[in-house]
């Protein structure tokens, strides 16, 4: 699998901001070279920047599943990034994909997840992640 994602950074759903997570969605040449479906700590990068990100890859189940994207929370960055051309490098998968039976209970996931990203962003080892590429 490689571990970088490329894409134009598109609008999606929307759902996002909303929830407290804005997302760059990214549009991605071949939807079945993206890795398995899940959340993943990475990098984001875009016009000369980087910086620390949760990558979604998936359905949005619940949300009643959809189309396969990609969409990346940039830790720390909210800034308007529609139409440049982002690149993602995929580093661990933090949980797989699931479907939530409410909003709010997928936004205490998300919450989590941010918290263990912000964790291994700091180089703290997080023992029982499900998978690491590294």
């Amino acid at each position: 699998m490689d571990r970088r994602i490329t894409g134009r950074v598109v609008r999606g759903a929307g759902r996002g901001r909303p929830m407290g997570f804005p997302t760059a969605n990214l549009a991605v040449e071949s939807p079945a070279d993206l890795p398995p479906d899940g959340v993943y700590f990475g990098r984001f990068a875009l016009n000369g920047w980087s910086a620390v990100a949760l990558v979604s890859i998936g359905t949005n189940p619940t949300f009643g599943a959809g189309t396969r994207t990609a969409e990346a929370y940039v830790l720390d960055r909210d800034e308007d990034m529609y139409g440049g051309t982002a690149e993602v490098e995929i580093i661990t998968l933090i949980r797989w994909q699931e479907r939530f039976a409410s909003v709010e209970a997928l936004v205490d996931a998300m919450r989590t997840d941010e918290r263990l990203a912000r964790r291994l962003a700091g180089g703290e080892t997080v023992p029982g992640l499900p998978w690491s590429p590294r």
